[in-house]
């Protein structure tokens, strides 16, 4: 049986996000659209009162709206009406959290991948989120090189890929300086590396 750390490893995160994209934008369009159909009673009513006295009411005073229900110039909600808004409330709250925690988890996968610190990146993701991607690309940049091959990051001072086994770094021919397999000039010396091409 598969760890949890083994099947966050395994996961897809562009297949799943596509999907969680999907279902929550459906979830919210069926229980918005059912909320606005049970509320379409008070919804005539208040376009009727808008009609009478127009929309700056509204935007000075917020308790206008329990005036006009308490003297019933807008009725109040049924119970089915309440529950179908409590319910897409709480579906967007549940979007929300999963969100969340698929930045913060895929965020974990990507720090392994990279031979970072998944448990650190995990949690910052559920304490920055996308703060949290954003530093992550930064670091990653800085302290990791991908292989040209095989895409998969890795320390800068590895000599060849850990995963395919193509070279990343060489000797600089004029100066034996470190320089990586796609440089075109040596860093140390300023000499063309005859590299660029590779």
């Amino acid at each position: 049986m598969k760890t949890l750390k083994e099947k966050i490893e395994a996961t897809n995160f562009k297949k799943l996000s596509k999907w969680f994209i999907l279902l929550s934008v459906c979830v919210m369009l069926i229980s918005g659209g059912v909320a606005t159909y049970l509320l379409m009673p008070q919804l005539g009513e208040f376009g009727l009162m808008v009609d009478k006295i127009g929309y700056e009411p509204f935007l000075v005073d917020s308790d206008i709206f329990e005036y006009a229900i308490g003297r019933g110039a807008i009725s109040m909600p049924s119970f089915g009406a309440q529950m179908a808004v409590l319910m897409t409330f709480l579906f967007a709250l549940l979007i929300f959290v999963g969100y969340w925690l698929l930045v913060a988890t895929w965020l974990y996968q990507s720090a392994c991948r990279a031979e970072m610190s998944g448990a650190l990146w995990l949690v910052l993701g559920l304490v920055g989120n996308l703060l949290a991607v954003v530093g992550f690309f930064v670091v990653r940049s800085l302290t990791r090189d991908m292989c040209r091959e095989c895409g998969h990051w890795q320390s800068y001072k590895h000599q060849y890929c850990t995963h395919c086994g193509t070279i990343m770094q060489e000797k600089c021919p004029h100066c034996g300086g470190l320089i990586h397999a796609h440089d075109g000039y040596c860093s140390s010396c300023g000499n063309a590396t005859g590299l660029s091409s590779l």
